[in-house]
């Protein structure tokens, strides 16, 4: 991540688990304090994993202390397969702002954190 915080890359998007989750890292810099939205997304139609715990994000935070980095975990997977159903993700763009719209295929109850099939993100700076 620091070549990422070193040209303030807003938002990452990955996709090679078959879930979806979504963090949020804060760091501060000579410029300021800035914010990185990060996004895996894979629930185009391979099974779906479950949610295996919390990653140890400990010895990350240790070697960016100097930047201040904090961690928050948006969106977690769920327990059990239902819980995680297969989505795709609408990202609007219009020069500095983005809209992130999250769409749940096969619903089930319990997405967290998103209550219905479909969730606006947007960024209020």
């Amino acid at each position: 991540m620091p070549l990422f915080q070193a040209h303030h890359v807003r938002t990452v998007f990955a996709g090679h688990d078959h879930l979806f989750e979504h963090w949020v890292e804060r760091y501060t810099d000579s410029s300021g304090r800035h914010r990185m939205d990060l996004v895996t997304t894979g629930g185009g139609g391979a099974p779906i994993y479950t949610y295996q715990g919390e990653p140890d994000v400990a010895q990350y935070l240790r070697e960016n202390q100097a930047s201040r980095v904090a961690l928050e975990h948006l969106a977690k997977p769920g327990l059990a397969a239902g819980d995680n159903p297969y989505h795709f993700v609408l990202v609007r763009v219009d020069g500095d702002r983005m809209d992130l719209q999250v769409i749940g295929v096969d619903w089930g109850s319990g997405w967290q954190p998103y209550r219905s099939n479909r969730s606006d993100l947007n960024d209020a700076r």
